[in-house]
C-alpha cells in the first residue's frame, strides 16, 4: 500500500493516530481453516523512526509462520464465540473448561445428574465442582 492509500485509511484517522501511532506495516494471507482472511499488522508510534525494509520482510515471514496455526492452535475472533452457542452447549463448555471430563460434564448438565466428586460449589456454567 502506498503512502497516500494508508493515510487515505479510516483504520489510521479513526483508531491508530487517536492511540498514538502513525506508520503501519501490513501482511494479508488467507486462512483456509476459518474461511477468511488475515492482517498482521505492525505499528509505530507517532515520531518514531520509520520502519525499514527489514521491518516489512520481518512481518511477512512472521506470518507466514502463523499461517498454518490460524484457526486451528490459534484461535481467531472471527470464528464462532460464546454468543453463537446455545445454553445447553454454554453449560457442556463451561464444564470442560471447569476441568470436568466428558462424562462428567454430561452427568452434571442432566436434571438430577449425579457426579463422581462430591458437590461443594456451583460454577456460572451451572456445573457443580468441588473445592480444592
Amino acid at each position: 500500500m502506498s503512502d497516500a492509500e494508508w493515510e487515505a485509511t479510516p483504520l489510521l484517522h479513526t483508531q491508530l493516530r487517536p492511540c498514538g501511532f502513525d506508520d503501519g506495516l501490513m501482511a494479508r494471507t488467507v486462512v483456509p481453516a476459518a474461511g477468511c482472511g488475515y492482517m498482521l499488522t505492525l505499528v509505530r508510534a507517532t515520531g518514531e523512526r520509520p520502519f525499514a525494509p527489514r521491518h516489512g520482510r520481518l512481518v511477512g515471514a512472521a506470518l507466514r509462520e502463523l499461517t498454518p496455526h490460524l484457526g486451528r492452535s490459534l484461535w481467531l475472533t472471527t470464528q464462532p464465540n460464546l454468543s453463537g452457542l446455545s445454553d445447553r452447549l454454554r453449560g457442556v463448555l463451561g464444564c470442560l473448561l471447569d476441568g470436568d471430563g466428558e462424562k462428567q460434564a454430561a452427568a452434571r448438565r442432566r436434571p438430577g445428574g449425579g457426579s463422581a466428586r462430591p458437590p461443594s460449589t456451583t460454577t456460572p456454567s451451572g456445573c457443580t465442582g468441588t473445592s480444592a
